[in-house]
């Protein structure tokens, strides 16, 4: 049971900050995408560093309950960390947030499997793991989806609220500049398809 829990915490944080950072990094700090892929390494060095580390340990010391318990520690720091993060946080900082996030996920991500298939019989092995893998990826699928809501709304409202304090009507903000087909000359929110055909060249 906590093992199911955890897997579904560390496939939410996983596929979740995966997502949503690149869009951090475009629409809150102006970089294009390339440079937020490239903003996005160290949380993917993180992952890896997290994950070689942790499975050495492991195996050098045959101890695995305690290293999933610092992998949860410093999971958690990472996203209380990350959760204050704003479009003036230095770049240098952001970095160390998510490279804590990935040591964390890393730490978990495999780890949580061999939990696990220690502690069920040798024919439940196979389904133990393959839960754990699906939990993983159902905690990351509505992990995704939900925060995609939560984004939506939280812009939806800041957008009204600043849209009130400078006296702009919201519908105005939402709505894209209308602007003259080339072809028919009538009004049109987008450029026509085939605008030298002017009879079928028509888009309003």
């Amino acid at each position: 049971m906590l093992a199911t829990i955890a897997a579904i915490a560390t496939g939410a944080a996983m596929f979740a900050s995966t997502t949503y950072l690149g869009q951090y990094f475009q629409l809150g700090q102006g970089f294009t995408p390339t440079e937020s892929g490239l903003l996005m390494l160290p949380q993917v060095i993180g992952s890896f560093v997290g994950s070689m580390v942790a499975g050495q340990l492991i195996t050098k010391f045959g101890k695995w309950k305690r290293i999933l318990i610092v992998g949860t520690v410093i999971l958690g720091a990472g996203l209380f960390s990350a959760a204050t993060l704003t479009h003036t946080t230095p770049v240098w900082l952001v970095g160390i947030f998510i490279c804590l996030v990935g040591l964390g996920v890393g730490t978990l991500n495999q780890n949580l499997i061999l939990a696990v298939q220690n502690t069920v019989g040798l024919k439940d092995m196979g389904a133990a793991s393959s839960g754990v893998a699906f939990f993983r990826t159902v905690g990351g699928a509505l992990a995704v989806s939900l925060f995609g809501a939560v984004l939506t709304r939280h812009l939806t409202s800041s957008m009204e609220t600043f849209a009130r304090e400078h006296n702009v009507d919201p519908s105005q903000m939402a709505t894209p500049p209308r602007s003259t087909c080339p072809a028919c000359h009538r009004p049109s929110r987008r450029p026509c398809a085939r605008p030298t055909v002017r009879a079928r060249a028509c888009c309003s």
